[in-house]
């Protein structure tokens, strides 16, 4: 699946929230919308209205992503928790989240073809988008909740929708997983499916938590 990528320095709301003396400190994060990196031709756009992100393409088998690089003390930790609200999905429309590094993004994704519902896990570069794992699911109605769970030194990424486990990957069941070691932005993405040559997809927030 082809995609289209936007990296925006990062503007966030941050809450360092102490745990003890001796330990690194917690952060909760929030990605700053009106920041974002707009986005327009004559087949697709990224559009923001501060409170809002919006994806949409009239093009088949493309993806948007909106990235947001985190700052440096946020990088190296052992967990992660990235939560993104959809309130609106038109057309078939193609709604995810990733996180990752320069060496490799996995993002849970979902979208409903023929009336079934289908979540994914999916690897990304530059350039394309491939799922790893998939799964029916029961599409759920807007608003919902995308999320991804990633502990690191365990080696386990999850998938969730509405905070119910959805898909999980493992670095057992999938090695390339140990490359993911830091992590250096988060995104929203939305877009189209293969065969549909339209897709949309509106964000509300996009936060993380890191450990």
């Amino acid at each position: 699946m082809r995609l289209l990528r936007f990296f925006i320095p990062l503007s966030l709301l941050i809450l360092a929230l102490s745990s003890s003396a001796f330990a690194r400190d917690s952060l909760e994060l929030t990605m700053d919308f009106s920041t974002a990196r707009t986005f327009e031709d004559a087949n697709s756009f990224i559009r923001s209205t501060g409170s809002s992100l919006q994806m949409h393409t009239t093009l088949s088998n493309l993806l948007l992503y909106s990235h947001f690089y985190l700052p440096k003390n946020a990088m190296f930790r052992n967990r992660f928790f990235l939560e993104g609200e959809v309130t609106e999905v038109l057309d078939h429309g193609i709604s995810g989240i990733s996180l990752g590094n320069k060496v490799l993004d996995l993002g849970f994704y979902i979208f409903k073809r023929d009336r079934v519902g289908y979540a994914r896990i999916a690897k990304a570069d530059r350039s394309t988008t491939s799922y790893i794992i998939e799964k029916k699911i029961t599409y759920p109605s807007t608003p919902f909740s995308l999320s991804i769970a990633y502990d690191v030194e365990a080696g386990v990424f999850i998938g969730s929708i509405n905070g119910s486990e959805v898909l999980s990957l493992t670095s057992r069941t999938f090695p390339s997983l140990t490359n993911i070691s830091s992590v250096s932005s988060v995104s929203a993405f939305g877009g189209s499916q293969y065969d549909q040559n339209r897709g949309s997809v509106v964000f509300s927030h996009l936060n993380l938590s890191a450990e």
